[in-house]
């Protein structure tokens, strides 16, 4: 009787245990594919988004320029809306954004333009930029250097 109930119990575990790894797996693959419709789904939207402000901005432009009052506050309309931030700019390099977002990026631009200065700065001092990085991922791939 005993030996029965010690059979009965290690198949019972067996079989738990395989019915639990069964709904890892399957709730990892659903996890998986339901962030990969998501991110396919925005995607998408911010699509088409860019697309309708392409075209509103097309037809507002002959009447606004990209500087006016009227079309930053129709960008700004169609930025709130769309809950995507927008930034446009025209061929004389006029940008157009959210006013709510505009010390966040002036605070970005003038960080990455820090950093583009002393980059030009540290290239003309030592002739050179050197990126370890680069020279480690090339030595990886085993690529060789003829002169």
């Amino acid at each position: 009787m005993r030996h029965i109930r010690r059979v009965y119990l290690r198949h019972f575990l067996a079989a738990a245990v395989i019915l639990l790894v069964c709904f890892v797996l399957l709730g990892s693959f659903f996890a998986v594919l339901s962030r990969q419709y998501v991110m396919s789904e925005q995607r998408d939207s911010m699509q088409s988004n860019a697309g309708q402000a392409v075209r509103i901005v097309s037809a507002l432009r002959p009447m606004w320029d990209l500087n006016t009052l009227e079309m930053h506050m129709a960008l700004s309309s169609i930025s709130a809306a769309s809950g995507y931030p927008m930034l446009i700019c025209d061929a004389d390099g006029v940008v157009v954004i959210r006013p709510d977002e505009a010390e966040e990026l002036a605070l970005r631009v003038r960080k990455f333009n820090e950093n583009e200065a002393a980059t030009m700065e540290r290239i003309a001092r030592e002739g050179t930029l050197p990126r370890p990085w680069v020279d480690q991922k090339l030595e990886a791939l085993g690529v060789e250097y003829i002169d």
